[in-house]
């Protein structure tokens, strides 16, 4: 299914527009719109139709204002200019860097099945259960406590949990999540704790971070 929108933005700046049309012109970061995008849902491609797009800037809006004219439209190759330097202030600066990166690897299909964390390996209609599990608490301790992975850690799946409560573990045993450093750009989370050896058969689980899963694009 293909559909048009029509974006009209007054007074934004160069790196705001620049941001927006890096995003509309890349082939690898599908948007999401809608509900059930966990699941992948309202995976849509972007694009811009350049034939219809117009620029005005500040300097030729001034100008026809003061002419009584219509203002000048900048060319495709202005607005194209902007993506591309959005794209090397991001690679410039380290926080934007660290969103732009993790942002990409968000949109990256993924090869395994995706699902909210639940207890067992079959699905469960009671999928909330898995996060009162995770919450649970003995004389103020948490006793799980299990955080989503960072979107650029190796090992994105959360373990089940067994019939006494403990953290099944995922196939081929333990896991292999390690501690990252926390830093900005470092693209792993602070701090991560580990699967016990596989006790009843787990097979893991893509954590379900919402937004993220079932990457692949529609048809």
């Amino acid at each position: 299914m293909t559909f048009e929108v029509e974006l009209f933005l007054d007074g934004a700046g160069e790196d705001e527009l620049g941001a927006l049309l890096w995003l509309l012109t890349r082939d690898d970061a599908p948007l999401r719109l809608g509900a059930g995008k966990p699941y992948g849902f309202g995976v849509v491609t972007a694009g811009v139709d350049w034939d219809q797009t117009r620029l005005w800037d500040a300097a030729g809006v001034r100008a026809g204002w003061l002419g009584l004219a219509r203002p000048e439209v900048e060319g495709r190759d202005r607005l194209i200019g902007l993506a591309e330097a959005f794209a090397g202030t991001a690679h410039g600066n380290g926080m934007l860097r660290e969103a732009t990166e993790s942002y990409l690897a968000a949109a990256r299909p993924v090869s395994e099945p995706v699902h909210y964390p639940r207890k067992t390996p079959q699905p469960q209609a009671e999928s909330y259960e898995w996060f009162g599990w995770n919450d649970q608490a003995r004389n103020g301790t948490v006793l799980n406590g299990w955080a989503l992975p960072h979107v650029r850690d190796p090992e994105q799946r959360l373990p089940f949990a067994d019939d006494e409560g403990r953290a099944a573990g995922t196939a081929g045993g333990a896991d292999q999540r390690r501690s990252g450093s926390g830093n900005p750009g470092a693209g792993r989370s602070g701090k991560r704790k580990s699967v016990p050896p596989q006790s009843r058969g787990g097979s893991g689980q893509a954590s379900g971070r919402p937004g993220r899963g079932g990457r692949g694009r529609p048809g």
